[in-house]
């Protein structure tokens, strides 16, 4: 089990497709000029129908999610580890380097005019 919190992706892209049926549901209803009983009881079947895809495509792509997440996650511990045997990083301590003084592009902005 990981120690950090996750967030399912499942209920959100579920509910998104669902109010999105149902809102482009009534759209149509209203475009067509039909009664407004008629238009509520078929946009919320469609927002009853919806819902359920929703929750397989959420759960797909929930699933997919946490596995290029882990996969991104092990190949960068992997990553780590040669990467300090090699030396692959130099880190330059600056509190060391040397200042002569002078600011950059100070020369150039007395010379343009």
């Amino acid at each position: 089990m990981s120690s950090t919190p996750t967030l399912s992706l499942t209920i959100p892209i579920a509910s998104g497709l669902a109010c999105g049926a149902f809102a482009v549901s009534i759209l149509v209803g209203v475009s067509v000029e039909q009664p407004g009983s008629a238009i509520l009881a078929r946009s919320v079947t469609v927002l009853l129908i919806v819902w359920p895809i929703g929750l397989i495509l959420g759960a797909i792509l929930n699933r997919i999610f946490r596995e290029h997440v882990e996969k991104d996650d092990l190949e960068l511990s992997e990553g780590a580890g040669t990467a300090e045997e090699n030396n692959a990083f130099d880190f330059v301590d600056e509190t060391r380097l040397e200042s002569d003084g002078s600011e950059v592009g100070a020369e150039s902005v007395g010379a343009g005019t």
